[in-house]
């Protein structure tokens, strides 16, 4: 529930197929959340972005997916 004056909060859930800690995917989550930014939508103010890994193992996806975010 939203009291009057406030901003709504979203939740977005991220999957991926490697492991969150991956060096690799640094540029990919600052890329993200700069584009989530430029729309308005800021990390801890109106926006909860929730990560997921699957530590490279394809098969924990959809259990993943189906998490209660």
């Amino acid at each position: 529930m939203v009291a009057r004056g406030q901003q709504p909060t979203f939740v977005i859930g991220v999957l991926f197929s490697l492991a969150l800690a991956s060096p690799v995917m640094r540029p990919y989550f600052a890329a993200f959340r700069q584009g989530l930014e430029d729309g308005g939508f800021v990390q801890d103010q109106n926006l909860t972005i929730e990560y997921r890994g699957a530590d490279g193992h394809l098969e924990r996806l959809p259990s993943l997916a189906a998490e209660r975010w």
